[in-house]
């Protein structure tokens, strides 16, 4: 009974502490205000308290709360019987309604094509990986991508479009139209610093999703930039706070490892590890997963086997894993190499048949994971240099070919496999050849 009444109380309080520069909020305590004063026969002070309600309701676009300011205005009109009202009324006729109807259909109509995108990358990861897929996509979202933003019946619905490219461009491969949607939606949102106040989640999207496409393009710099640019963020929201935490730290983790410069992030890594405790719980699962990848492959990289062991299993333990098989696949491919480097020769011996196991299971798999499966099965146990050297050439060829078809890339952009087969052929570091890889 105590927590209940404590939750409650806290509850109450967020709802006061939110009020003060909450509009939408406002609006609906002079909604609250004009029903009240109806009630009372007040029609003139209830009327007055509406018009102030509608006038904030427009210009933040808030179609739901127009539509039913709207109906109190006809309640207004039908219980008072003012003549000069309904006169008013039936000559505007259902225009504001239908107005505000069809701006709402319309945001639905991108956050459902904008859903089904996320919903696929977060269970699959970040590309389409078949043919089917794609067209299932395209057939259903190809009349809004098509659509002119600038004839978007509100500002939330332009910014739908633009995310909505910007998604599947990216999860088609095309980086730098991807790029184009995500630096046109930023510009968008800083043309108007109101609508920026307003959609500071969607312009943290529109953000991550450019650094996104600069990292795919190995345009480090330029991504080192944004990086920058959203840590100068002061946000309120807690959520919001972590995004920009999880999605910074993701980018600079990565400009670290592949412009090889290993002591300023051994540096940054132990300047944010409490900040990734602290947010985790409030995180959503692939945005943590990306974060953990990203510190395994730093470690791994420079050679800290088992501090990318610790990363890799912090993900391969989470209760949620197996429902992102692409995370989840990743992340098993990662156990095995690196049990490999630490020359855990019997873990990996069960590791592999297991992994054979869960490809068994799983249909969706790609081309790519069954050669890994296979070099794996070759590499395991004892093997003279000479035909190791000889799988590892092998296996790199089998890889380029694949990784011409964009939809078996997916695992080259966790793991740079590629990098580190040629480390071993050379014998060099791997951190020297993904350098000159990426240059």
């Amino acid at each position: 009974v105590a927590k209940i009444y404590l939750y409650d109380l806290i509850l109450k309080s967020l709802r006061l502490q939110e009020h003060r520069d909450n509009k939408k909020k406002l609006v609906l305590d002079l909604l609250e205000n004009a029903e009240n004063l109806l009630k009372k026969g007040f029609y003139d002070q209830s009327y007055k308290e509406l018009i102030k309600a509608k006038k904030i309701a427009q210009k933040i676009q808030q179609f739901c709360l127009l539509i039913e300011i709207k109906q109190l205005e006809h309640a207004i009109a039908n219980t008072s019987l003012n003549t000069n009202r309904l006169k008013e009324l039936y000559k505007e006729g259902n225009e504001e309604f239908y107005s505000s109807l069809s701006a709402l259909k319309e945001q639905f109509e991108y956050r459902k094509a904008i859903n089904l995108i996320t919903y696929r990358r977060s269970e699959r990861g970040k590309t389409l990986r078949n043919k089917n897929e794609k067209r299932d996509i395209e057939n259903k979202i190809v009349e809004l991508l098509n659509k002119n933003p600038e004839e978007c019946l509100s500002f939330k619905a332009r910014i739908f479009h633009y995310n909505l490219n910007e998604l599947f461009y990216f999860s088609n491969n095309n980086f730098q139209e991807a790029y184009n949607q995500s630096k046109k939606a930023i510009d968008y949102f800083e043309s108007n610093p109101f609508m920026l106040t307003q959609e500071i989640g969607n312009y943290i999207n529109s953000m991550n999703n450019l650094m996104n496409s600069l990292m795919a393009m190995k345009k480090y710099e330029e991504m080192m930039h944004y990086i920058q640019k959203m840590n100068q963020f002061t946000i309120d929201p807690a959520t919001e706070r972590a995004r920009i935490f999880a999605f910074a730290a993701s980018r600079q983790i990565i400009y670290y490892t592949f412009t090889n410069q290993h002591q300023k992030g051994i540096e940054f890594i132990s300047g944010i590890e409490n900040e990734i405790s602290k947010y985790e719980s409030i995180l959503n699962h692939p945005v943590f997963f990306a974060l953990c990848c990203n510190l395994e492959e730093f470690y791994f990289v420079f050679g800290n086997f088992k501090k990318a062991l610790y990363w890799n299993n912090r993900m391969l333990n989470h209760s949620e894993i197996k429902l992102y098989y692409d995370f989840y696949s990743n992340a098993r491919i990662s156990e095995i190499i690196i049990h490999y480097e630490l020359e855990n020769t019997d873990i990996n011996e069960s590791l592999v048949k297991s992994y054979q196991s869960f490809l068994k299971q799983n249909p969706s798999n790609g081309k790519i994971e069954s050669a890994c499966l296979h070099f794996f099965k070759q590499i395991t146990g004892s093997i003279i240099l000479q035909k190791r050297k000889q799988i590892f050439i092998d296996f790199l060829t089998e890889l380029k070919e694949l990784s011409t078809n964009s939809y078996e890339t997916e695992v080259f952009d966790i793991f740079d496999i590629q990098s580190w087969l040629q480390s071993k052929i050379d014998g060099r570091a791997f951190s020297e050849v993904l350098l000159e890889s990426n240059k």
